[in-house]
């Protein structure tokens, strides 16, 4: 066992100095070294440590929630089963040892920060992240890798793309190094991540890249709703190169597995940009004939819709304008100005 990590750990978590709970029991200096795993104390150092910082040396009996099921709650996660990951996360709150135990408090922190990003609470999940990170210097690579996966995410979310990417290729190399314990749905969620952070960071090629990596795992897991993502994804890099052949096709294929599903959120975004890509080749007329489509499938109940509405309207109304026709300018202005 790692008495040191723990003991650093602990003694972290309850804001002590090292000269705070060194004090009478050995010198601070003998502490740094037990810390930083350079010694292995007597048996009688270690309780007395313990003791001071309120834990039982010899409870070895720990009723904890085991590392697969975190991983369970960090699957629901990631595939947004929201409802599920509220219900498990208040279950893992309630074992002890999710909280005192040093390996199980680190990744459910490190899984909370997605858990909250999740909820749109960009804040807290960085708060999150400020009070785990002092903790670093006693992660093991597993836990590295899942740390650089959260920064890398929060840099995104915060618009800092380009640190994104670096933090996600950090993660990336860390998971190379433990790809045993990552299971494929864990290494496509990684790879779209790292597409996401390209595109917004202009590597466009590299994104490219990710995307395929993504989809080959989730079409071969059927997973039909992230194969769309990623072809909506594709669509949009397709297009920033300029092959537009490539991009309808990806828009098409991302378009026709929605139908299917029926994820109208999909859809939505779908034809929001079609729209974009026959305005940008000169099909005006298609241009609002795909926004208008997307309109019809803006009721999703997600924080996007009003600002994909705006947008569309935004564009209609320069559709309009591009083909003279001011009369239709006006009518997208006026619903537009119902929506602000």
């Amino acid at each position: 066992m790692e008495y040191g990590k723990v003991l650093r750990f602990h003694r972290v978590k309850q804001g002590l100095t090292q000269n705070q709970l060194a004090d009478g029991i050995i010198s601070p200096a003998y502490l740094s070294k037990i810390e930083n795993d350079q010694t292995v104390p007597a048996f009688e150092v270690l309780e007395h440590l313990y003791e001071r910082l309120g834990l039982d040396f010899h409870d070895s009996s720990y009723h904890h929630p085991s590392k697969e099921k975190l991983k369970e709650w960090y699957e629901m996660i990631v595939f947004k089963r929201k409802e599920e990951a509220r219900e498990l996360k208040e279950e893992l709150k309630q074992q002890k040892d999710t909280l005192n135990n040093h390996h199980l408090y680190i990744f459910f922190e490190l899984f909370r920060i997605r858990h909250l990003l999740l909820e749109n609470e960009v804040e807290e999940a960085y708060e999150v992240w400020k009070n785990i990170r002092q903790h670093e210097d006693t992660f093991d690579e597993e836990m590295r890798y899942y740390f650089h996966l959260s920064t890398g995410l929060l840099d995104y979310y915060k618009g800092s793309f380009e640190n994104s990417f670096q933090q996600l290729m950090e993660a990336k190399n860390y998971g190379a190094s433990i790809s045993h314990s990552l299971q494929d749905w864990e290494k496509s969620d990684l790879y779209y991540i790292l597409s996401l952070s390209t595109s917004q960071a202009n590597h466009i090629s590299a994104s490219v890249f990710y995307v395929d990596q993504a989809l080959e795992i989730f079409q071969a897991r059927y997973d039909l709703e992230k194969s769309a993502d990623c072809h909506i994804l594709q669509g949009i890099n397709y297009s920033k190169l300029k092959n537009y052949a490539k991009s309808f096709e990806n828009f098409n294929s991302a378009r026709k597995i929605a139908t299917q599903t029926m994820d109208r959120n999909q859809l939505n975004l779908v034809y929001i940009n079609i729209g974009t890509l026959e305005s940008r080749i000169g099909n005006h007329l298609s241009a609002i004939h795909n926004y208008k489509k997307s309109i019809q499938y803006n009721d999703s109940d997600t924080i996007y819709k009003q600002s994909y509405l705006l947008t569309t309207i935004h564009s209609l109304i320069l559709e309009h304008y591009r083909l003279e026709d001011f009369n239709g300018c006006m009518e997208w202005i006026h619903e537009g100005e119902k929506e602000l």
